[in-house]
């Protein structure tokens, strides 16, 4: 799956996510749009949540997916400083106190990957460890 093109991982990321929801829908009962308006509603997050799953796919095979996580974690900080700008939602010491542990955890995360000590290649890993064992035979 690593070669195909970033709309195609997309576009099954997506169905198979759609074919759970419809899944869980009809278990549950969940009533589908029955007004034109909420047609559109549902249609318009549609294409955001598939914008935002496609520019995160497009962002891991640029960047790779160390670098894309550390970016990902980021992401609930983002959304409640900008929901306390934008509406006014006042901060309340659970939100303050997770976005600063987040926060602390990005640092710690770059700091932690400035000293070395993690391996960006995986794969890279695992080829210097099996020739390493190999050397000790």
């Amino acid at each position: 799956m690593v070669d195909l093109p970033t709309c195609v991982k997309t576009f099954w990321i997506g169905l198979l996510n759609s074919i759970a929801f419809m899944i869980f829908s009809m278990v549950n009962q969940v009533p589908f749009p029955s007004t034109v308006s909420m047609w559109g509603g549902t249609v318009l997050a549609a294409v955001m949540v598939w914008a935002a799953m496609y520019t995160l796919v497009a962002g891991i095979s640029r960047i790779g997916a160390t670098k894309a996580s550390f970016f990902c974690i980021a992401e609930p900080v983002t959304s409640v400083v900008v929901s306390s700008l934008i509406f006014s939602y006042t901060l309340g010491i659970q939100e303050i106190l997770g976005s600063v542990l987040m926060v602390c955890a990005m640092i710690f995360n770059a700091l932690g990957k400035s000293s070395g000590s993690t391996i960006d290649d995986p794969a890279a890993g695992v080829a210097n460890t099996v020739s390493k064992d190999e050397q000790s035979s």
